[in-house]
């Protein structure tokens, strides 16, 4: 069976927006009740809520009468370190409902809708049929212009993708495990991603998992 979605979110495609109409950033949203439920008891966001206003300005950067931004932006950088700063600001956050990167307090209804339908099509963490699950995330934003990543989370599924791209020559793309990289690669770590949320709901145990999320750099 193959099965493909244009899109997860259609109100941020309709607004040119990484989140939900409830501002919720669904790549930081999926997961299973238990794990949201430890987010919200232990949220991992010390620098994000010290420097709460700096990320998320009360009024649009032009606006200000006095634009601190960049100059607090810089001070954060040189305190904490691009990789630290990074990793920080992105991971997702669960306390500010209207802050950046938020990764809500429920499974969003978009998600639901989808294992709805996959469950009635016999794809479950419960099916005693599928062997073999091949998932495939497809953005644009990250990595340099016109550069293709391809990001996994698991060894297992950096050797498979391996395997599957070794026809793959030239400059211009490259492969890459998120986990072991973090923020020193081109992503970074994140509660809520899609790989390890989908493989959660959808991929029983002893079903081959292979997984990744390709990036078309937009950046120049």
């Amino acid at each position: 069976m193959c099965w493909s979605s244009f899109s997860v979110n259609p109100y941020g495609m309709s607004w040119y927006r990484r989140f939900s109409e409830n501002n919720v950033d669904l790549n930081r949203n999926c997961m299973l009740p238990a794990e949201l439920a430890e987010m919200l008891v232990n949220p991992t966001t010390e620098i994000y809520t010290k420097h709460y206003e700096v990320l998320n300005p009360p009024v649009p950067v032009p606006e200000m009468q006095f634009d601190f931004f960049l100059f607090q932006s810089l001070g954060l950088l040189l305190r904490y370190g691009f990789e630290g700063m990074k990793q920080a600001t992105v991971s997702g956050q669960y306390l500010y409902p209207e802050g950046l990167f938020f990764g809500g307090r429920a499974l969003e209804e978009n998600y639901n809708a989808i294992f709805k339908f996959l469950r009635s099509q016999g794809i479950s963490n419960e099916s005693s049929t599928l062997k073999r699950f091949f998932f495939h995330d497809i953005h644009t934003g990250l990595g340099p212009w016109a550069h293709d990543s391809v990001f996994v989370m698991e060894a297992q599924c950096f050797d498979s993708m391996k395997e599957i791209l070794k026809g793959k020559k030239g400059p211009g793309w490259h492969l890459e495990n998120i986990k072991q990289q973090g923020a020193k690669g081109t992503a970074y770590t994140h509660h809520g991603n899609v790989l390890e949320g989908f493989k959660a709901y959808l991929c029983p145990e002893g079903c081959e998992w292979i997984a990744c999320s390709e990036e078309f750099g937009t950046y120049s």
